[in-house]
């Protein structure tokens, strides 16, 4: 896996004021730390310190991924929806009282989680960079053409007036 130098504090320092504006998260204290992680592919974390309103973003001294910006987005995402987070893990703590029942639920609100913070961010920075949704968002809205009806379209099994 090829790595290359991180953009550096001062880039994070700016990407994370503009976004901490953007996302309504000024009222926070947050702080981005470049980090050696000890797994290979890891390429941000969080910490969170909710009662006093605190947040440390984690980003990989030497990412593996080419788009730091995004990253960070997708971390601060992760702060956005904190109290979902933490509310679904206590649901799954008291509806999945066994071990393995629990775990399973855990990594699947995780991989949940982690797909809708990494396409938040996507489409965050696609709007900021005033670029179009990434070609797979096009795919996705044709196949499902013949299952939502939207407007001034007939739809498949809908005539004109319907």
């Amino acid at each position: 896996m090829r790595r290359r130098p991180s953009v550096g504090q001062a880039t994070l320092e700016g990407w994370l004021q503009k976004w901490q504006t953007l996302l309504g998260l000024r009222d926070w204290k947050i702080g981005v730390e470049l980090v050696d992680f000890l797994r290979e592919r890891q390429s941000g974390d969080l910490r969170v310190d909710l009662p006093n309103r605190e947040a440390l973003v984690m980003l990989a001294r030497r990412p593996w991924r080419a788009d730091e910006e995004l990253t960070l987005v997708h971390e601060l995402m992760h702060l956005v929806l904190w109290r979902l987070d933490q509310l679904l893990e206590e649901v799954i703590g008291l509806a999945f009282p066994q071990e393995g029942q629990r775990e399973f639920a855990s990594s699947r609100h995780l991989e949940s989680l982690e797909e809708i913070c990494q396409q938040l961010a996507r489409a965050l920075l696609h709007a900021d960079r005033g670029q179009e949704p990434p070609a797979d968002y096009e795919a996705l809205a044709e196949a499902s053409r013949d299952r939502v009806c939207r407007e001034g379209d007939p739809g498949p099994d809908r005539t004109e007036g319907d």
